[in-house]
């Protein structure tokens, strides 16, 4: 049976946990989007990636991902902080990833040796095919950029190389689209 309502909405969701070896300061990250929006019209003409908002006082960004001539926008938030910062909730996608996969829990915790900032890629409302290539295109140039540590707890996967995230999440999304319809 389909889900109806305000509930599928917002369906599916997901968070990229990235992580860095040096510290990412809010003032890189208008930089760092530029590098990533240039790299991603080359690959698709008419794409861009723009920070649209910074939330004052909050290491939050929204992004708004234009992916060609095939939709309007994503809804993607970039979120980041150190990993000594109080407010991340870097420690809840690490106790998520242990409880879903005790083995790969592990790996990710072990990965994070030396890890100074983390930051959170959330794409919401990825129904649309658009939507999904403008998140897994956004989450895969930043990481690759800072050559970030992936960490996603819906694909069940860490590893250092954008593609083969993409790909396990596109996989994901494919079987919880599915799965809504």
């Amino acid at each position: 049976m389909p889900v109806t309502g305000p509930a599928q909405l917002d369906r599916p969701k997901r968070l990229l946990a990235l992580f860095t070896a040096r510290a990412v300061t809010l003032q890189e990250i208008p930089r760092l989007i530029e590098v990533c929006s240039n790299a991603y019209a080359e690959e698709t003409p008419g794409a861009s990636l723009e920070v649209t908002e910074v939330v004052d006082g909050e290491p939050i960004f929204e992004l708004e991902a234009t992916p060609g001539a095939l939709l309007k926008e994503s809804e993607i938030i970039l979120r980041v902080h150190r990993l000594d910062d109080p407010k991340s909730d870097h420690r809840a996608v690490l106790d998520r990833m242990h409880h879903i996969d005790e083995e790969i829990g592990g790996i990710a915790e072990r990965s994070l040796d030396g890890a100074q900032s983390y930051l959170a890629l959330v794409g919401t409302r990825l129904l649309d095919p658009g939507r999904v290539r403008a998140y897994l295109n956004t989450g895969a140039l930043i990481g690759s950029a800072l050559g970030a540590l992936f960490i996603d707890t819906a694909a069940v996967m860490v590893t250092t190389d954008p593609g083969e995230w993409a790909e396990a999440c596109q996989q994901s999304l494919d079987i919880e689209t599915a799965l809504v319809r």
